[in-house]
């Protein structure tokens, strides 16, 4: 047999509901009422699951596609302009060393880029390194990519293997000895090292480049491991990029 609630108990028991919520609901037990989370432990859970990345300073900003329009006209990072060109046993009356000096101008005033230096497939992983494939042959762009470090201290190049290895470099930000970088995590200076592991690949007319970053910050009196930002591979990736859209003077001359 069912007990039926009359209406006059079902108002009495909202009105004493009401009651206790007027009051400021300090009697209700924890479990009713709804609580904003802590944002200090949100955070905190977010940075326990993923680590902590570090960009140095002087890596910070930079284009996003390094072959547009309107760097089309700049000068390749580490390449020197052609001033002339001479072949022992001709004569200036062949015009040879004219001839040059005219296309290189022509060159200045519209350079050539080479279009398979754009990727045609670019895979990241969960390191941050980045993996990008260029329809150019092999040969080529091992030429052009070690134009685009031959200014990086370099302890590993290979060619066999298409394995290059920079040497440390320490971040060189703003002022004094130039040692600072910046954890956007955990908000202060630290003194930041990086370096690059390059692979290059034949992949029959196809080119595969991969670079890997690593990173280093001081923790005591120790240089310990340190997990780099994007931002750190995609530095390296405008470097090279520039250099595989500029052909080599050897290529044309």
């Amino acid at each position: 047999m069912k007990t039926r609630t009359s209406p006059w108990r079902a108002a009495g028991l909202a009105a004493a509901l009401f009651g206790l919520c007027a009051a400021g609901c300090e009697s209700l037990p924890d479990s009713l009422i709804w609580k904003n989370p802590d944002p200090d432990q949100t955070r905190a859970s977010r940075d326990h699951a993923k680590p902590s990345e570090i960009t140095p300073r002087g890596l910070e900003g930079g284009m996003a596609t390094p072959i547009s329009a309107e760097e089309a006209r700049r000068t390749a990072l580490s390449r020197p302009k052609v001033v002339s060109v001479e072949e022992p046993g001709k004569t200036k009356t062949e015009k040879k060393y004219f001839d040059v000096v005219e296309e290189r101008q022509q060159t200045e005033a519209a350079p050539v880029i080479d279009e398979a230096a754009r990727p045609v497939k670019i895979v990241t992983f969960d390191n941050n390194s980045v993996q990008k494939d260029y329809p150019m042959t092999f040969n080529v762009a091992w030429g052009r990519l070690m134009e685009a470090l031959l200014e990086l201290p370099l302890s590993t190049v290979d060619r066999s293997s298409g394995l290059i290895v920079t040497d440390w470099i320490r971040d060189e930000s703003a002022g004094g000895s130039g040692l600072t970088g910046l954890n956007p995590f955990a908000g202060s200076a630290q003194v930041i090292r990086y370096k690059y592991t390059i692979r290059a690949l034949d992949r029959g007319g196809m080119t595969q480049v991969k670079v890997v970053p690593h990173a280093q910050i001081i923790s005591g009196q120790q240089w310990t491991p340190a997990r780099p930002s994007l931002t750190v591979t995609e530095r390296m990736f405008t470097r090279i990029e520039r250099e595989l859209a500029v052909p080599l003077p050897s290529e044309r001359y």
